[in-house]
């Protein structure tokens, strides 16, 4: 991998920051259209979040997967990795399904301690599959890489079903494809409503309306058959009946430079997202795309900082139902605030509504390795802020047959999100409860700051996931190889609940 700069660790320095008024509220109903109430503010929960690890103790839990394809499909196969935090095997069976209708079962054995894959194009074959994994217990964390032509990706799966799922970007131009995979695991039908953001205005196309998700089924829509050559897409799944889990697939192409991305929705605006870290690569490009589902303005701070300190930030009024692209890098050059070859974390904050979604885009040249462009959701506040302080991060590495050829953690990024300095130790998951990488410093994390542990510490781990545990509240995302930069592939840690 070709990062154009050194491996290092990033630390920031301590900073004063204002009191920030933080309104994150749970949106009833299709969120910028026609016949909403007014929404209601409500605190950052963790019981909110699409993924939350539940409790070691816990008696049962379940996980949902969707937007993998089948070994019919190919541009997008999966493997789920099941991380068990705790000290107890879990058992429990992971259920398939496809979009014909035709599934599969098979049971399952977490150990204590430990990682393990399940690939659900070996339990049912087709175009799109969907995962359950029913577990009888906690602690076990669950994620989904994909594979194909255009390279690979991790997510979170869902560790909730909900009435509504957000996505801040995506895109149908120069031949990308774009899906939303829907999957209802409950025993009713669920109907879906489909409307999305562009440049052009909001668009509802009249196929994606009343859509039936039956029972235990899967519904994929292709985006870009009915909203075309569009630049910025963002979507907004409302159930007007029922719940469901959505994920969106984007297989990415232009000027010879692929990738693909894997993310699963957010189910609510808040008001406060992170990137704990992004690297503005000479030759590269970096967007966020900042998403206003609501139907207010809000006004929309992107603060950036560096090692050295935060920078003038990036401000601008986001209007009702549409989304602002912001571009840190043009064609490889620097814009004024972010230096090239840099690394530096960002926050974005919303006032004025119930708040925003928040992703980023890292495109490197057509002469980086495959995959050269990827998408990831920011960290929301709210997965900052779970009691329990720890978040849980898959190792892409497999001992045997990974997904992958030289698949491996090239960075874990930590940005601490309080006011008060956090003491963050990394530890990889073992039987005997979490261990300390030895290669890794215990660090202390000043107010707003952040640090970037890269491959040569994190290779000691071999092929453990990791845990992130803190004093206070952080926001940790890993980024993989092989990738044309830092940031392609990347991954929020799951909190532990």
């Amino acid at each position: 991998m070709s990062t154009g700069r050194p491996r290092r660790a990033a630390h920031g320095t301590p900073v004063r920051r204002l009191p920030v008024l933080v309104l994150v509220v749970v949106v009833l109903g299709l969120a910028g259209l026609v016949g909403r109430s007014s929404p209601t503010p409500a605190a950052p929960s963790a019981a909110l979040l699409g993924a939350l690890a539940p409790p070691t103790d816990a008696e049962s839990s379940s996980w949902y997967c969707t937007g993998g394809t089948g070994t019919q499909g190919g541009s997008a196969n999966g493997t789920l990795y099941l991380v068990n935090r705790g000290r107890s095997a879990v058992t429990g069976s992971v259920s398939v399904v496809n979009d014909t209708g035709g599934s599969g079962i098979v049971p399952v054995s977490v150990p204590a301690g430990s990682q393990m894959t399940v690939v659900p194009g070996l339990v049912e074959q087709g175009t799109w599959l969907a995962s359950r994994v029913d577990l009888n217990g906690g602690g076990v964390s669950v994620s989904e890489l994909v594979n194909g032509a255009y390279g690979w990706a991790m997510s979170p799966c869902a560790s909730t079903t909900s009435t509504s799922w957000y996505f801040a970007s995506g895109a149908t131009t120069n031949g990308s494809t774009l899906f939303v995979a829907l999957y209802n695991p409950s025993a009713t039908a669920s109907v879906v409503d489909l409307a999305f953001a562009t440049p052009q205005g909001l668009t509802q196309p009249t196929p994606f309306q009343g859509l039936v998700v039956a029972p235990g089924q899967v519904v994929v829509a292709g985006v870009a058959a009915y909203v075309q050559n569009q630049s910025s897409v963002s979507t907004v799944v409302q159930a007007t009946s029922g719940r469901i889990v959505a994920q969106e697939l984007q297989e990415f192409s232009a000027n010879g430079v692929s990738g693909l991305s894997l993310r699963l929705g957010s189910n609510q605006p808040q008001g406060r997202w992170f990137f704990p870290r992004t690297v503005d690569v000479t030759g590269g490009q970096t967007s966020f795309s900042i998403f206003n589902p609501g139907q207010v303005p809000e006004h929309v701070t992107v603060q950036v900082r560096l090692p050295s300190g935060p920078v003038a930030p990036y401000v601008q009024d986001v209007p009702a139902d549409s989304t602002w692209v912001l571009t840190t890098t043009v064609s490889g050059t620097t814009a004024d605030r972010v230096p090239a070859n840099q690394d530096f974390a960002t926050t974005v904050t919303a006032t004025g509504g119930p708040g925003v979604l928040a992703d980023r885009t890292v495109a490197s040249s057509n002469a980086g390795t495959t995959p050269q462009w990827g998408a990831v959701t920011a960290v929301p506040e709210g997965a900052t802020m779970v009691p329990s302080r720890e978040w849980i991060l898959p190792n892409p590495a497999l001992a045997a047959q990974p997904p992958i050829a030289g698949a491996a953690p090239f960075a874990l990024s930590l940005l601490n999100t309080g006011t008060t300095t956090a003491t963050v130790t990394v530890s990889t998951v073992t039987a005997a409860g979490p261990a300390r990488l030895s290669s890794v410093p215990v660090e202390r994390i000043a107010p707003g700051a952040f640090v970037v542990i890269e491959a040569p510490a994190l290779a000691a781990a071999g092929t453990d996931a990791f845990v992130v545990q803190a004093t206070g509240p952080v926001a940790a995302m890993e980024d993989g190889v092989p990738a044309g930069l830092p940031g392609v592939v990347a991954m929020p840690g799951i909190p532990q609940g």
